[in-house]
């Protein structure tokens, strides 16, 4: 999987986006990235520091990624990083 780096700005436009499946946040984004990677997502992770996991994550699942089954972050209130998967999942574990 891809990766870039990008503003919060830049990551609500692309959940918006057509292809953009999956939005969350982590404070290990590499461990996350492999756990995407062994349930078959494809494509481009897009990700942003911020200072507030829980708000940022939030705004993101505002917008229904099609992936998400959770509408509200679960996320601690603390820094770390959120993301948009943009792309799809190929295969099912």
């Amino acid at each position: 999987m891809r990766t870039e780096k990008v503003s919060q700005g830049d990551l609500q436009r692309i959940v918006k986006e057509k292809g953009a499946v999956r939005a969350g946040s982590s404070t290990n984004l590499e461990g996350r990235i492999q756990q995407y990677k062994q349930e078959g997502y494809k494509g481009k992770l897009f990700h942003a520091d911020t200072r507030n996991m829980m708000k940022a994550e939030d705004k993101l699942l505002k917008e229904n990624p099609l992936h998400n089954q959770q509408k509200l972050s679960n996320a601690p209130e603390r820094p770390g990083k959120v993301y948009v998967i943009k792309g799809g999942k190929f295969k099912d574990k």
